[in-house]
């Protein structure tokens, strides 16, 4: 699933409490794709989304693991045994490699909500006002919407939007001459 082919979902709540509880929810349920928008009284807008930081430095250390272990696999412990600076310095352009993958691949795979779809939505919130926007397949939709639904006693508002691109059998509109 591409970034045009996710489903968008917007769910409002009246307190900014709520929205971190359903923020919360949705984490622990595996969304990548989840931000909180947040507008207190005195106007400042906030914005939370996932722990970016931490998951690219897990990307990037197991990146170095798995450079390492391929440079052991490929080339053998032979540049070690001779105690010379070759096999050392291949150890480490290997963990190097690997580190700047996992760095790019979390990068790219947990690319979080667009900053364009968070701009667009922060405007329109009114004072005291929370937005929780998914990104999610049509598939998962469902299943944030369960949950945004079990949060708060209070039911949010919310809003779906599904792309036509990324549903099988979506037809085109008929053209009227």
């Amino acid at each position: 699933m591409t970034k045009r082919e996710a489903g968008i979902l917007l769910s409002y709540y009246s307190s900014g409490k709520e929205a971190r509880r359903a923020l919360e929810s949705l984490r622990r349920e595996h969304f990548r794709r989840v931000s909180v928008i947040h507008k207190p009284a005195d106007g400042r807008i906030t914005t939370e989304e996932m722990p970016r930081l931490r998951n690219l430095l897990l990307g990037s250390a197991l990146g170095c693991l798995a450079g390492v272990v391929f440079c052991l696999a490929v080339f053998g412990f032979a540049g070690f045994s001779l105690g010379g600076v070759g096999g050392y310095l291949t150890l480490a352009l290997g963990a190097l490699a690997g580190g700047l993958f996992g760095w790019t691949a979390v990068g790219w795979l947990e690319s979080g909500v667009d900053g364009a779809l968070i701009r667009k939505h922060e405007r329109w919130l009114v004072a005291g006002e929370s937005v929780v926007i998914v990104q999610a397949s049509a598939e998962r939709m469902g299943r944030a919407m369960a949950l945004l639904r079990k949060v708060s006693t209070a039911q949010p508002a919310m809003f779906a939007f599904h792309s036509s691109r990324g549903r099988r059998g979506a037809e085109e509109p008929e053209k009227i001459e």
